[in-house]
C-alpha cells in the first residue's frame, strides 16, 4: 500500500480549503447573496458615562446592545444607583426609544434616578415581583423594538406560581428563569435592544460546609448573559473623597467593578482600589468630575501640589489653568468652564499621558 507523501497531503488539504470555500459561496448566490457580504453586526453601545468603568474596565465602552447583562453583587454594593446612570445614557444614545424598568424590589426612587440624569418622562416603571406577570411583560418590550434598554432588578426578588400558592417544588425558579432567558435573548438581539438583569447573592441558612452563598436564577441566568459585571462595596467617602467613618458626613461610597464575563473585549485585570466610584448624594455630575481628575492625576496631566491642581497641556507642557483647592477644580469640570471637561474627556479617551516635570505652584 503506498504512503501518502505529507506533500500530497498538505495539496489535498488546500484543494478541500478551496473547494469548501467554493461551495459556501455557491450556495449563497443561490439565495442572493454575495461571498463578502459577511460581516461583523453593528451594535449600539450604551455608556455607563464613567470612563475608566467604559474603558479601562469593559473595554467595550460601555453596555453593548442586543444581549444581556448581568450585574450582580451584595446588598447595597451600589447596582441600583449604576442601573441610573446606565439608563440616563441610555436616554441620550436612542432619544427616540423609551426604557423599561421592572422594579421587582419596589425600591426605584425617582428624585435619585433624576438626580443621575435619568428623564422620567421617557421612563416606563412597573413595579411587580409576580415571574408570571414580569416575564412575558419583559418578553412584549424585546419584540416590540421600541426600547433602547430594559432592565429587571432584580431576578432575586421574583417570586413563581408555585411560591405565590405557598409551594415548595425544588428547581422551579431556575427552569422557569431558563425557559425565559432562551426567549428573551433571542428577542432583543433581533430588535438590538440592551437588556440589563441585577442580581444579589444571598446566604443560604442552616448550611454549614461549603460555599453557603446562593445565585437566584440557576446557571441559564450566568450562561446566558454575554458580559457579567461584578460589585463589591468598598468604603464610605465624605465630600473630598476620602475615607470617612459612617454617620460622620457621609457624601458617598466607593465600590469595587470586576469583570467576571465579557465576549466583547479581553478580561482586564485591574488594580480595584485604583478604580474607585463614587456615588454621590448631591448630584451625579459630581462624582464623574472626581474621576476625571483622579483619571487625570494618573495621566500625569493633572498635577496636585497642596491645594492646588494645575491642568497642564499633556502635548507642550504648558500649563492651561490652576485651581485652589479640589472642589473648585470639580466646580469647573461639571460647569464645564471654557470647555474644560471636554478636553479633559478627549485626552482620557485618546489614552494621553503627560510626561513632564511637576509645575511649580506658590502656596497661599
Amino acid at each position: 500500500m503506498l504512503k501518502k507523501s505529507k506533500k500530497n497531503v498538505a495539496v489535498e488539504a488546500d484543494k478541500l480549503e478551496t473547494l469548501n470555500e467554493i461551495d459556501v459561496a455557491k450556495a449563497l448566490r443561490e439565495h442572493g447573496i454575495e461571498f463578502h457580504q459577511f460581516t461583523k453586526p453593528n451594535r449600539t453601545i450604551i455608556p455607563f458615562g464613567i470612563r475608566h468603568v467604559d474603558q479601562d474596565i469593559l473595554g467595550t465602552g460601555g453596555v453593548v446592545s442586543g444581549v444581556f447583562t448581568n450585574i450582580w453583587g451584595p446588598k447595597g454594593s451600589g447596582k441600583s444607583a449604576l442601573i441610573y446612570t446606565l439608563i440616563a445614557s441610555a436616554q441620550k444614545v436612542k432619544p427616540n426609544h423609551i426604557v423599561a424598568l421592572y422594579d421587582s424590589e419596589y425600591s426605584y426612587n425617582e428624585i435619585f434616578a433624576m438626580m443621575a440624569g435619568v428623564d422620567p418622562t421617557r421612563l416606563h416603571v412597573i413595579q411587580n415581583n409576580s415571574a408570571v406577570a414580569v416575564l412575558p411583560e419583559l418578553e412584549k418590550f424585546a419584540r416590540s423594538g421600541a426600547c433602547s434598554l430594559i432592565v429587571l432588578d432584580s431576578v432575586a426578588n421574583l417570586i413563581t406560581k408555585a411560591q405565590e400558592e405557598s409551594q415548595k417544588i425544588p428547581g422551579d425558579f431556575a427552569r422557569e428563569i431558563k425557559a425565559w432567558m432562551l426567549r428573551f435573548v433571542k428577542y432583543i438581539h433581533a430588535t438590538d435592544t440592551a437588556g440589563v438583569g441585577t442580581n444579589q447573592v444571598t446566604e443560604v441558612i442552616g448550611q454549614m460546609f461549603g460555599d453557603n452563598k446562593d445565585y437566584p436564577g440557576g446557571q441559564a441566568y450566568k450562561h446566558n448573559s454575554q458580559m457579567s459585571i461584578r460589585l463589591s462595596f468598598f468604603e464610605w467617602v465624605g465630600e473630598d473623597g476620602k475615607k470617612v467613618v459612617p454617620g460622620e458626613d457621609t457624601a458617598g461610597m466607593r465600590i469595587k467593578i470586576n469583570v467576571d464575563k465579557n465576549k466583547f473585549a479581553p478580561l482586564r485585570k485591574t488594580d480595584e482600589s485604583n478604580h474607585p466610584i463614587i456615588w454621590w448624594e448631591n448630584h451625579a455630575e459630581k462624582h464623574i468630575a472626581v474621576s476625571l481628575i483622579d483619571d487625570g492625576i494618573r495621566a500625569g496631566f493633572v498635577q496636585p501640589s497642596g491645594h492646588w491642581y494645575t491642568l497642564i497641556d499633556p502635548a507642550t507642557g504648558a500649563q492651561i489653568d490652576k485651581y485652589n483647592g479640589r472642589k473648585n477644580f470639580e466646580a469647573a469640570l461639571v460647569n464645564d468652564d471654557e470647555g474644560i471637561r471636554q478636553r479633559v474627556e478627549e485626552w482620557l479617551w485618546s489614552g494621553i499621558t503627560a510626561n513632564v516635570p511637576p509645575q511649580p505652584t506658590e502656596e497661599s
